[in-house]
């Protein structure tokens, strides 16, 4: 299991050399990769057109598929990857090493997503999603817990984000047979605080699955997502 999940990441959800960005269900190909940051720079605030470039055309060329359903989404996803690449200093962030690589989810066919945890910061990587890729490392600390259900997860979610920080114990979430900790096959949900107040919370389509990644899979994934492999 755990050799099939790093053998998607590495050569895309079937296994094969897909080469393949899509946007509207129209293929993208190297030589279109401008006419394609064009269309997506209207939706964006002073993009950084040649860092855009470098990194779609990585996209491109790499064995993963990237669906998005418009150009808007495409805008989101690159602004998002040049964001992380221009603080990175051509380095993966510290946070993202086989050490502090807690648990991974899985949704459908698509590549597993990595989540990581080191002191109190907290981030994960995501190669594919129909928003795109993500390199993300959070600005406040992501409280995760895991749940067999999902109507147990959705009221757990409203029960957190009406009472805030304060009611986030075991004994106050007993009620929703609430897990702590990363337990295969339970779904997710991430809260994130600001003081006491629920600042957002987003409930992940995977279940947690067994996979571990050494640091070569790590960085592979990371300087996929950023447009540097």
């Amino acid at each position: 299991m755990r050799r099939a999940l790093m053998q998607q990441m590495r050569t895309g959800a079937r296994g094969v050399v897909q080469r393949t960005v899509r946007v509207r269900d129209a293929n993208i190909a190297l030589g279109g990769v401008n006419a394609a940051v064009d269309r997506a720079a209207v939706h964006a605030i002073a993009p950084n057109l040649e860092t855009w470039r470098t990194i779609l055309s990585a996209w491109v060329s790499s064995p993963l598929q990237h669906d998005f359903s418009r150009y808007k989404s495409l805008a989101k996803a690159l602004t998002r990857a040049a964001a992380m690449r221009g603080e990175d200093g051509g380095e993966v962030p510290a946070l993202f090493r086989a050490a502090h690589h807690i648990f991974t989810s899985r949704s459908g066919d698509r590549p597993p997503t990595l989540y990581f945890r080191s002191g109190d910061t907290t981030g994960r990587l995501r190669s594919q999603h129909p928003t795109g890729p993500l390199a993300k490392i959070d600005a406040s600390t992501s409280h995760r817990l895991f749940f067999a259900s999902d109507v147990d997860r959705q009221n757990a979610r409203e029960y957190v984000r009406r009472h805030g920080r304060p009611r986030l114990t075991p004994i106050n979430l007993a009620a929703f047979n609430t897990v702590w900790v990363p337990t295969i096959g339970h779904l997710i949900l991430e809260i994130w605080f600001d003081g006491d107040a629920v600042l957002s919370t987003h409930p992940s389509e995977g279940r947690v699955v067994d996979h571990h990644a050494s640091d070569e899979d790590i960085s592979l994934i990371y300087r996929r997502i950023v447009g540097r492999a």
